[in-house]
């Protein structure tokens, strides 16, 4: 049933259901809806409620619902000879579907991190997971199928901390091979809810929408610029040290200090062989015997590209860097971060 709706919200993201469509397809399954309280009664406006014909007229205008006597009749206003329909309950009520209710439980049964935020007029972001080392978002969409590739691949910047994006249509697919590769690209996969989610269980399997476009990418946990740290299972439990402008030493627990470059950490500009500028940014973070880097030249974005860099790096999950405080007027980090040196 809940294939047959999302179908027609596709349609129209507004859509109302009768109840005789709904129990036509399963009582049980109906039931079970309301139980959940994914559909939900809509109260009739007895000033504009309306019937759809289903006569073999060739006008198929809706049919005006009138009371006569204690009872409604489906009556055409277009012609007098169709004779009235006299309707029962279930005929004329009506329900709405919960879209966001739905998504809520397809975050509890997947275990999403972060939390369901409405992005666009017609965008959900549902939260995050984890697949392989990488962070995977998930956005829902009544129209996305109808959206440009530019449209959808700027969902990566609204998004910049998730490695990959899954976007959900209700029902449909984009057909284009080449859009396809352009998304593909971008690591953003587009499929629908009818062909992934399974309706019972609300569950659906990441590894199985994710399996192709990770598969020809190299994995991460061999990747060079890759800054493991044995044991670590946490941000708490590093401790990161500046050595000089270019170096820093960091351990976990008890372990031995491992020094790394900015080049290894992924800070590198790759045009100049230099470190780019979120490696001055990261530096500045540091608890340190001199006055920090104005607060006010960090902005949001440069804090997200070196969350995302700093999880690449050590392969961990989470936030590095914590929200803004702005009672010390700095971003204060998860793991222990000094600046030992001098000045």
């Amino acid at each position: 049933m809940i294939a047959y709706i999302l179908g027609e919200l596709e349609k129209n993201p507004t859509s109302i259901f009768y109840k005789q469509d709904l129990l036509k397809r399963s009582k049980k399954y109906f039931e079970e809806l309301q139980r959940l309280r994914l559909l939900t009664y809509v109260q009739p406006d007895p000033n504009s409620e309306t019937f759809p014909c289903s006569l073999p007229c060739e006008n198929a205008c809706p049919m005006d619902i009138v009371e006569n006597e204690g009872k409604q009749y489906a009556v055409c206003s277009q012609n007098d000879e169709i004779d009235p329909i006299l309707l029962d309950a279930d005929a004329i009520e009506q329900y709405e579907f919960s879209i966001e209710r739905f998504l809520e439980h397809i975050r509890a049964a997947n275990g999403f991190g972060g939390t369901l935020q409405r992005i666009a007029q017609d965008l959900f972001y549902l939260g995050h997971t984890t697949y392989k080392g990488n962070r995977v978002g998930f956005i829902f969409g009544f129209t996305c199928v109808r959206k440009g590739v530019l449209e959808l691949t700027g969902l990566k910047r609204l998004c910049s901390d998730d490695d990959y994006l899954i976007v959900f249509s209700p029902v449909s697919l984009i057909e284009d091979v080449f859009c396809k590769k352009q998304l593909e690209q971008e690591k953003i996969v587009q499929t629908s809810l009818t062909i992934s989610l399974d309706f019972q269980a609300y569950k659906f399997s990441v590894e199985k929408v994710l399996s192709g476009i990770v598969a020809r990418e190299v994995d991460k946990t061999v990747h060079p610029n890759r800054a493991a740290l044995v044991g670590a299972t946490k941000w708490e439990e590093i401790t990161i040290e500046v050595i000089d402008d270019d170096t820093i030493k960091c351990k976990a627990g008890a372990e031995n200090w491992q020094r790394y470059g900015y080049f290894e950490l992924g800070f590198r500009d790759e045009r100049k062989t230099l470190p780019n500028k979120l490696w001055s940014i990261f530096l500045s973070l540091a608890e340190q015997n001199q006055p920090s880097v104005n607060s006010q030249k960090i902005t949001p974005k440069d804090i997200q590209r070196i969350r995302k860099t700093l999880r690449e790096a050590f392969g961990l999950q989470g936030m590095p860097i914590k929200r803004y405080d702005e009672n010390a007027k700095r971003y204060p980090c998860k793991f222990k971060f000094v600046d030992p040196r001098e000045w």
